[in-house]
């Protein structure tokens, strides 16, 4: 029953006809968030961060960059994107709301949702329960937890051979095999250059602020008269 809570469907595999696996679309579990807007002028961004993913070599991801920038809208959507090739799903843990770097693993140990006995620590718990799945564990908003929480990062990679972590934070964990993604500003145009209408889909900036303008505005829209004043918030 735990096995099959968890989500170990092949450990009974032969119990199951022909038939009823034919039923079932995908044994892939992930409780990934949802977006409810588009991504725009990210495709380079998120080609990159999937090649990391992807390799074999590379078991830790980390998107760094200031706050607003789209570290963890980047995240969910790389993910989303490559939820195929974790066969034991793929989870995302916020960790915002955490002040305690000790409540980390707790919050995994939730999110992967195996139940707590008093027997293991959390970390066994989890330790334990990941074993050599292939797994991915997204680690959002991590800065603020840096020093307590990292070296829990480092042993659940030692631990586990085929989880992958991805972390967003606005700096490194500064740990073995980590590789860096710096996340970039959109592009937006020059100071003080002529943008004209017919160029302004050239910068994913201007698409941005003008779909989330006509969110609140259905009748706006780029145009001459408030072009040059658009770019000047985009690069504020």
């Amino acid at each position: 029953f735990l096995k099959f809570a968890r989500g170990d469907l092949h450990f009974s595999s032969e119990n199951f006809t022909g038939e009823m696996l034919s039923q079932v679309p995908s044994l892939h579990r992930s409780n990934l968030p949802t977006p409810a807007t588009s991504l725009l002028g990210r495709e380079k961004e998120l080609a990159t961060i999937c090649e990391y993913l992807l390799k074999t070599d590379i078991r830790l991801v980390t998107l760094i960059g200031p706050p607003g920038i789209g570290k963890t809208r980047l995240s969910i959507e790389s993910a989303h994107e490559t939820v195929s090739n974790f066969n034991d799903g793929i989870f995302f843990v916020p960790l915002a709301p955490l002040d305690d770097p000790s409540l980390v693993s707790a919050a995994i140990l939730q999110t992967l949702g195996y139940v707590e006995t008093k027997n293991l620590s959390a970390l066994e718990q989890i330790v334990d329960g990941i074993g050599t799945k292939q797994m991915l564990l997204v680690l959002d908003n991590f800065e603020h937890l840096m020093d307590g929480a990292a070296p829990l990062v480092s042993r659940l990679l030692s631990a586990c051979s085929k989880l992958k972590i991805m972390v967003t934070s606005r700096e490194s964990l500064r740990i073995s095999g980590e590789w860096l993604y710096s996340v970039p500003t959109l592009l937006i145009p020059k100071d003080d250059a002529i943008i004209e209408l017919e160029t302004a889909s050239n910068f994913p900036a201007l698409k941005l602020f003008t779909e989330r303008a006509r969110a609140v505005r259905s009748d706006f829209s780029l145009r001459a008269d408030n072009i040059q004043a658009v770019a000047s918030i985009c690069a504020q």
